[in-house]
């Protein structure tokens, strides 16, 4: 197809419109540089130091409009060693940040009115645990410590590892919570046969509670004989527990499990308090039908001694893909 002079001008044309800078080109007004929003410093409510590695960012807000523009300049930024930070945004006050350090202070939002003045953002650390992990001789001990809120609808805090035998886990939502450690080997920073029981803790509003792991000694030992058909998975966690309704119940339990060895068809857990303990045993997917076969009952464990049983489970079926 023949191309005319006045249409290949049309090209050059559109082709400089979708050039940076198209504006000058055609006598427009330069665009405007985006307001440098706030620069500012994020300080510790407690001690009033900076606050390093923070994340600052501009919130989302009801109502607010979506901002679709090219990000060419940080929206999200960390504050440096001195606490400082520099944000830009292209839109004018008012508007709102939010600024957080994870597993060291929860979340907070300021309501920015000017970017004239830099900004000082205090930083409250919030409610949190001080865990102290020692042997049967009182020696402190490495362990990795979780942190699960609830019962079966968990929420995990990532696991910290004691440094000295002791940790501090600030910016805990408030609740009830069950907190775990496992003992390391402090070479080769792997699990060690040293057994710790599970804490049931309450969270409050405000402050640092201690709580204490002992090496766990004394309680029941549990031996248990399995089907010889096996299974999946086979815990016993000390308590009742509410109905199980989904995987995830599965996998949060496991972090409860008392302490276990296990090997072919046979299951043998140590230090298992006197009361209540609950046993699931989940058995091997069918082929032929959606979900696995799940057994659940109830234990009452003594004070001391050995208790031996062979398991015949009584099956139900156990949707594992259900929400």
């Amino acid at each position: 197809m023949h191309t005319t002079r006045r249409s290949r001008l049309g090209l050059v044309v559109l082709w400089a419109l979708a050039l940076p800078g198209a504006g000058l080109l055609l006598g427009s007004a330069p665009p405007q540089p985006r307001v440098p929003l706030t620069r500012g410093k994020v300080i510790d409510a407690e001690t009033s130091e900076p606050v390093q590695g923070a994340i600052v960012f501009v919130a989302r807000t009801a109502g607010a409009p979506t901002d679709k523009a090219p990000r060419s300049e940080p929206y999200v930024v960390e504050t440096a060693e001195d606490g400082s930070f520099s944000l830009f945004y292209r839109r004018q006050p008012p508007f709102t940040l939010e600024v957080f350090a994870p597993r060291r202070y929860p979340p907070q939002r300021i309501l920015v009115t000017s970017v004239s003045e830099p900004l000082t953002v205090t930083l409250d650390p919030g409610p949190g645990l001080e865990v102290t992990v020692l042997d049967r001789h009182g020696q402190p001990r490495e362990a990795v410590v979780t942190f699960i809120m609830g019962e079966l609808d968990h929420h995990f805090t990532p696991a910290a590892v004691t440094r000295g035998g002791r940790v501090v886990q600030r910016a805990l939502t408030p609740g009830l919570y069950t907190v775990t450690a496992s003992a390391l080997d402090s070479a080769m920073k792997v699990q060690s046969p040293t057994w710790f029981l599970p804490q049931h803790v309450m969270v409050l509003t405000h402050g640092v509670l201690p709580i204490v792991f002992k090496e766990a000694v004394g309680g029941a030992t549990v031996k248990l004989r399995l089907p010889e058909e096996g299974g999946a998975l086979t815990l016993l966690v000390p308590g009742s527990i509410p109905p199980l309704r989904r995987l995830w119940d599965l996998r949060s339990l496991e972090h409860l499990e008392l302490p276990s060895e296990k090997l072919g068809s046979e299951a043998t857990w140590f230090h298992v308090p006197e009361g209540r303990a609950t046993l699931i045993h989940v058995g091997s997917t069918d082929p032929m039908k959606r979900g696995r076969p799940i057994h659940v009952e109830e234990l009452d464990i003594p004070a001391s001694g050995t208790v031996s049983r062979e398991l015949h489970p009584v099956w139900r079926q156990f949707d594992v893909e259900s929400p």
